[in-house]
């Protein structure tokens, strides 16, 4: 019987393949394990609410278990896979769990109303670009926030936003500008039991509505920003 012979380079990339192969697969099991551990937290923050920045992040996790998924029909056993496959759909699920909610139906005529809301990140506002687009943009009024670098913004925008709520006292946290002139406005600085606001209440065509500008607690301080939309819900239903 002829003897069979395998060269050693043949051996030697057979055996780093399979290495690879299992490098793979650990390296897949282990950040899966880890995903569903995060969405596992993200699920529990309506309870914790530290846990609630896991969430923000959801895109990305989405992202991952996408990677995870694909790595895993490569690589992967049937169990790899399965874990894979519900971490995906998980993510997916809570990724469009918002879109499902939805607000009511206005009664009757109600006139179309643009409203733009920008961040200028306090003293880093590019003024040029900003009133750009705030020209290009049509809106009939426009929420700014971190709006202590906005004056001028707001003169060179003045021609066709005349009218202005000013910012909070204390710290100029948002400032709102509209086309057309508002019967009432107010607003309201911000402290450990609400966010700082600017409103101003309209009316078109018989059609009366408000329109209420807010920077939220950032989401590294959760229990203040719980805090803030509570009171935010409380002062929109009066």
């Amino acid at each position: 019987m002829p003897a069979i012979c395998i060269e050693e380079p043949t051996l030697r990339a057979s055996h780093g393949r399979r290495a690879m192969t299992r490098l793979l697969h650990v390296a897949t099991a282990l950040g899966v394990a880890a995903g569903l551990v995060a969405t596992l937290l993200g699920v529990l923050a309506p309870w914790f609410a530290s846990l609630e920045i896991v969430n923000h992040f959801r895109p990305f996790m989405l992202g991952g278990a996408a990677v995870l998924l694909a790595i895993s029909w490569l690589v992967g056993r049937r169990r790899l896979r399965s874990a894979a496959t519900g971490l995906t759909v998980a993510n997916l699920a809570l990724a469009l769990l918002p879109l499902t909610y939805s607000a009511a139906d206005a009664v009757g005529r109600s006139p179309d109303l643009r409203v733009v809301t920008l961040n200028l990140w306090s003293k880093g506002a590019r003024a040029g670009d900003t009133i750009k687009f705030l020209r290009e943009s049509g809106a009939d009024v426009v929420v700014l926030q971190e709006a202590g670098a906005a004056a001028p913004i707001v003169a060179a925008l003045r021609d066709i936003y005349p009218d202005e709520v000013p910012c909070p006292r204390e710290r100029c946290e948002l400032r709102m500008m509209a086309k057309s002139a508002f019967s009432e406005s107010g607003r309201h600085a911000r402290s450990d039991a609400n966010p700082p606001i600017v409103w101003a209440r309209f009316m078109r065509d018989n059609f009366p509505y408000e329109v209420v500008g807010v920077h939220l607690a950032y989401p590294f301080d959760p229990e203040l920003q719980v805090a803030h939309v509570g009171w935010l819900a409380g002062f929109l239903a009066q």
